[in-house]
């Protein structure tokens, strides 16, 4: 093959190197985002508690009772 060449001024296509000059850049780009997002979700504390009101119920019930009855000292 040979050179691309164009006399209606077109733009030249991008040569190989350039393409993964850029894709390269993409991929730095993304990998820096994710490391941000995980930065922040380490960095920014979220409640994990909801205060609410009301009772629990289960589909099971069950009785617990110690092994030996007696004292606690």
């Amino acid at each position: 093959m040979g050179d691309y060449r164009t006399v209606s001024g077109e733009v030249p296509p991008v040569p190989p190197r350039e393409r993964r000059r850029k894709r390269w850049k993409v991929v730095q780009a993304v990998a820096l985002a994710a490391v941000l997002v995980v930065a922040a979700g380490l960095v920014i504390r979220v409640d994990r508690h909801v205060m609410a009101a009301g009772y629990v119920t289960t589909t099971e019930y069950a009785q617990v009772f110690p092994a030996v009855s007696g004292a606690v000292a």
